[in-house]
């Protein structure tokens, strides 16, 4: 998996306001943060009574592309793809762990 923090410099750049102090902005850019409701919650069959703030909870995600933007500035060449999730899949670590001892989980992942 690879960690989409930003540097601090692409904090500052990606910042709709000049800010020389960058630490307490978000790390993650705004498009990767996802809500979930009770609701689906729910059609995850997750047990969230006992979660906590700063908790890590692994997600799966089925992603069906909407649209590819591509385009050359001066500054260089740019893309942008858009993704609507359709379908996700998750479970806390503790699971994630007794799953990886057992081998693959039902959807062969």
């Amino acid at each position: 998996m690879v960690d989409m923090a930003m540097s601090p410099e692409e904090m500052k750049n990606n910042s709709p306001i000049l800010v020389a102090d960058v630490s307490n902005q978000p790390i993650y850019p705004y498009g990767l943060s996802i809500r979930l409701t009770h609701a689906e919650l729910e059609k995850l069959n997750v047990d969230y009574s006992d979660w906590s703030v700063g908790d890590h909870f692994h997600l799966e995600a089925m992603a069906k592309i909407t649209s590819i933007r591509e385009s050359e500035t001066e500054g260089g060449k740019d893309c942008c793809v858009e993704l609507q999730i359709v379908a996700l899949k998750g479970h806390d670590e503790e699971h994630e762990f007794d799953e990886e001892e057992d081998g693959d989980d039902e959807d062969g992942y």
